[in-house]
């Protein structure tokens, strides 16, 4: 999976799986 501008929990949750993780805010 890969987590596209996540808010912050779910972007600790993707962080934590070892998850891509790509913001679209910059």
């Amino acid at each position: 999976p890969v987590a596209v501008d996540p808010d912050l929990t779910l972007g600790a949750h993707a962080r934590a799986q070892g998850w891509p993780v790509i913001s679209l805010r910059g």
